[in-house]
C-alpha cells in the first residue's frame, strides 16, 4: 500500500480530491485538496484517472457538467502495536486524552512514549495522557525503554477542536 511503503505512521488518514465529471461522464481536472502526505494524494489521482465512467450530473432533465468532490480514507496498521484514544485516530485540542498503548510482548511498564505536537505523560503502566493545543496531525511513537530506547512503532492522530 502507498502510505506503507512511503513510511506513513499507523493511523487514519482522509484524502480529498475534486474533479469535473462532464456530461458525457468523463472526469477531468482531478485535484487534491488535502496534503496529508506520503504519496496519498498522488495515488487518489492515479486511482481516479483510471476509474472509467461516472454519471454526469442532471439539471432540467439534461446532463451538464458539475464539480465533484471524493472523499478517499486510508487506514494503516502496525502489527503488534495498538494505541487507543476514546474516538479512534483523533485526538482533541486542550483536552487530557486519555491512550491505552498495548504491545505485543513488552510490558506495559517498559514503554517509554512521545508526541511530535503537544505533551504526553504516563498515568500509569499502559496509559497516557495526551495534550495538544492546535488542530491538525500528530505522531505518537512508542518506545522499549529495556531495550536501549528501541522504537517499536508509531501511530499518526488527527488532531481536532473538541465538540
Amino acid at each position: 500500500m502507498v502510505p506503507v511503503d512511503n513510511g506513513a505512521p499507523s493511523g487514519k488518514y482522509l484524502v480529498i480530491v475534486q474533479f469535473i465529471v462532464n456530461k458525457e461522464g468523463t472526469i477531468s481536472e482531478i485535484k487534491p485538496l488535502t496534503n496529508e502526505g506520503y504519496g496519498m494524494e498522488q495515488e487518489v489521482v492515479r486511482i481516479m484517472r483510471k476509474s472509467g465512467s461516472w454519471t454526469s450530473a442532471i439539471m432540467n432533465g439534461k446532463p451538464v457538467k458539475a464539480y465533484r468532490k471524493q472523499p478517499v480514507t486510508f487506514m494503516t496498521t502496525q502489527d503488534g502495536l495498538n494505541i487507543l484514544s476514546k474516538t479512534p485516530y483523533v485526538l482533541f485540542t486542550n483536552t487530557d486524552n486519555e491512550l491505552s498503548i498495548e504491545v505485543d510482548d513488552v510490558k506495559p511498564g517498559s514503554l517509554e512514549v512521545t508526541i511530535s505536537e503537544g505533551s504526553i505523560i504516563e498515568k500509569e503502566a499502559g496509559i497516557f495522557v495526551a495534550r495538544v493545543t492546535k488542530p491538525g496531525r500528530t505522531v505518537i511513537t512508542v518506545f522499549n525503554k529495556k531495550k536501549k530506547s528501541k522504537e517499536i512503532g508509531a501511530m499518526s492522530f488527527e488532531v481536532k477542536k473538541p465538540g
